[in-house]
C-alpha cells in the first residue's frame, strides 16, 4: 500500500500580479458559483474559475500581468 499524505498548501507568495486595465486597481477571480449537485445534474464534469473582476467597480474587466519582484530582490548587497 502506498502512504496516505496530506494537501500539499501553497505558502509561498504569488508569482504574478493581476490589475485591471479599467481602473488600474487589483483584479479578482471568483470561483464557479455552480454547486456541486446543479454540476452533476447537468452533467458538467468541470467547472472554469469564472471571469476576472475589477475590485474598485467590480465590473468584468481585462487584465494585465505583472511579475512580481522578490523581497530578496530589492534588499541591496552590501561588500564587506
Amino acid at each position: 500500500m502506498s502512504k496516505q499524505r496530506g494537501k500539499q498548501q501553497f505558502t509561498g507568495q504569488a508569482a504574478f500580479q493581476y490589475t485591471s486595465v479599467c481602473c488600474g486597481k487589483p483584479a479578482k477571480k471568483d470561483p464557479c458559483s455552480r454547486s456541486k449537485e446543479d454540476r452533476k445534474e447537468n452533467k458538467f464534469s468541470e467547472c472554469g474559475l469564472g471571469h476576472w473582476h475589477c475590485s474598485q467597480c467590480e465590473k468584468n474587466c481585462k487584465v494585465r500581468r505583472t511579475k512580481v519582484q522578490k523581497e530578496a530582490d530589492n534588499v541591496p548587497q552590501t561588500m564587506a
